[in-house]
């Protein structure tokens, strides 16, 4: 992922264990897997119920051990390893911490998967409009986990300054400000179309919030976190509504909120940011590569994910069998039955 660069491709350098490795390197990569072990649980979270175990360890590998270090590489060679930018990078690409880089790419592999695969048995029925509602088993534990993630994203765009410095405060506070802003964009959409401030939907809100900061936290002023972070959860809702339009299923709304919010995020940077964080000349050119980015990831993220997952699955299915998906993957999968 990173060291002399290729062209701005790829990097062969930088050997984890050649007996010089300094504190600085260590700390980058445990950070780095964080962010790698991230883009490969969005993943998780769409397909689960219905997908063999195997299958979502092959897509781990693709995205740990390709996807993730080529997309970083190309945005943040530079910023680590010095020297040669990626490609995006030399273009004037900025994601802070991930918007398109970790998030925008979980996002598109999750969409490439759960087109495969398909949705869980009986959550569309045939000639119904509606699609049939599976109620999650514990709304308190639920937002607790939405409390762990804001927890985290205090380091993941905290973090991302590798130094404990004047902008952290300003970069969690606009991290923090976005996923309330979120939470309340979304509640706000929610409620007015269906008469109550529902729960899952304000998650939503509120996740896809801080997805959308994370391209530009250190970059915008608390005022636009607010707008990034409100028009964040709205677009979520919008995304997650056009999959259940398009049939796509997505149990943890883990698209709306990684792939929405990323590829917002990343164009929000350029709508949004002081002037000075600016790498491209003007807002409009900054757009331009914002876009460029977004169109990279698509490649490899989406287009990439597709054609080996449906090469795959042509010689040996990704998805359980209905009997097994009816007896649940903790049984059919991992052999661990409980109480229920």
């Amino acid at each position: 992922m990173f060291g002399l660069s290729v062209n701005g491709w790829i990097s062969f350098s930088a050997p984890l264990f050649d007996g010089d490795v300094t504190g600085f390197e260590y700390a980058v990569l445990l950070f780095e897997t964080m962010f790698c072990g991230t883009a490969a649980s969005i993943v998780s979270g769409a397909v689960a119920e219905r997908m063999r175990f195997w299958a979502f360890l092959l897509i781990a590998i693709l995205v740990a051990v390709v996807f993730f270090p080529l997309v970083g590489h190309w945005s943040w060679n530079h910023q680590i390893a010095g020297g040669e930018g990626g490609w995006l990078e030399n273009l004037g690409f900025v994601d802070w911490a991930g918007a398109t880089v970790v998030h925008s790419l979980g996002g598109w592999v999750a969409l490439a998967t759960v087109i495969i695969i398909g949705p869980r048995i009986g959550r569309f029925q045939e000639g119904e409009r509606n699609p049939r509602e599976f109620t999650g088993a514990n709304l308190p534990f639920a937002i607790l986990g939405v409390f762990f993630f804001i927890l985290g994203w205090i380091g993941f765009n905290g973090g991302n300054t590798f130094e404990l410095n004047d902008h952290v405060p300003g970069i969690v506070f606009n991290t923090i400000l976005s996923a309330a802003a979120g939470g309340i964009g979304a509640m706000a959409l929610d409620w007015s179309f269906n008469g109550k401030p529902r729960v899952l939907p304000t998650i939503t809100g509120i996740l896809t919030g801080l997805v959308s900061i994370t391209a530009s936290a250190h970059a915008v002023a608390p005022i636009s976190a607010l707008l990034i972070g409100a028009l964040g959860g709205v677009i979520g809702l919008a995304v997650a509504e056009l999959l259940l339009r398009l049939r796509i299923d997505d149990i943890v709304a883990a698209i709306p909120i990684h792939l929405g919010g990323g590829i917002w995020g990343t164009l929000a940077l350029a709508l949004f940011s002081e002037p000075e964080y600016l790498k491209a000349t003007g807002r409009l050119a900054q757009l331009a590569v914002q876009g460029v980015g977004v169109f990279a990831c698509f490649v490899i993220g989406f287009v990439g994910t597709y054609a080996i997952l449906r090469a795959v699955n042509s010689i040996v299915p990704l998805r359980v069998t209905p009997e097994d998906e009816a007896r649940g993957l903790s049984v059919s999968e991992h052999g661990e039955p409980n109480e229920i």
